[in-house]
């Protein structure tokens, strides 16, 4: 059973209603907080600070797209890429290892919301 079961039903004691809670239910609960504690990715958010805290953005010509290699491009240098990772990781609540900070993982916005979707899940499974 997880954790919170039991941490559950040491919380409320052990002459309450609660083994009638079946594991399934709270695991289901369970799930549904942490669901709604995770932000969900958000391409147009990523768009917004890479052209925020791009100065090539201000030219009008410049297009970025969700598949657009943002390395290749020219739009990021070493400390842009440093802020992109404190932001992806302050934003969505996840912890970047240092096995995923590689050029593949942040190299365009599809990239990164594979990176976090996949770090989010994993934080999360029992």
């Amino acid at each position: 059973m997880p954790f919170g079961y039991y941490s559950l039903k040491e919380s409320i004691g052990s002459k309450s209603n609660c083994d009638q809670i079946s594991q399934n239910d709270l695991l289901n609960l369970w799930w549904v907080l942490i669901v709604m504690s995770n932000t969900l990715f958000d391409s147009e958010k990523i768009a917004a600070f890479i052209k925020k805290n791009m100065v090539v953005f201000e030219e009008d010509e410049v297009v970025l797209k969700n598949d657009t290699n943002i390395f290749t491009s020219g739009f990021v240098n070493s400390m842009f890429a440093v802020m992109l990772l404190n932001f992806l990781e302050t934003e969505y609540n996840i912890e970047v290892g240092d096995q995923d900070v590689i050029l593949e993982n942040f190299s365009s916005i599809n990239a990164m919301e594979r990176l976090v979707t996949r770090l989010q899940e994993d934080a999360h499974v029992v």
